[in-house]
């Protein structure tokens, strides 16, 4: 059973539109230092809508980069954690499940 707060991440940009990958790992660890139980990239704050396939695997990468085990759940969409190969990493312990739109 999942409990504590699990909050969303927001993907950081730079001025040319590409992910701003420093501000990202940068906010994660800050997130983490804070107390939260879990993150949720990609999750619900809407701008992952407007990342490609490849972007949020990207993201993907950097949190399981940073997080390394710290907060202990990291839940993500199914879809992105398979083709980014963390779930074969068993970095993240659960993932949100919602049905297609």
């Amino acid at each position: 059973m999942l409990k504590g707060i699990y909050t969303p991440s927001l993907a950081t940009f730079l001025n040319d539109g590409g992910i701003n990958e420093g501000e990202l790992r940068r906010m994660i660890n800050w997130l983490i230092e804070k107390g939260v139980s879990g993150l949720y990239p990609d999750g619900s704050t809407g701008e992952f809508i407007r990342l490609s396939f490849e972007e949020r695997k990207r993201v993907i990468q950097i949190v399981a980069e940073e997080t390394r085990g710290r907060p202990p759940h990291s839940p993500t969409p199914v879809r992105v954690l398979t083709a980014s190969g963390a779930a074969g990493e068993k970095q993240f312990r659960a993932v949100p499940a919602s049905k297609p739109t």
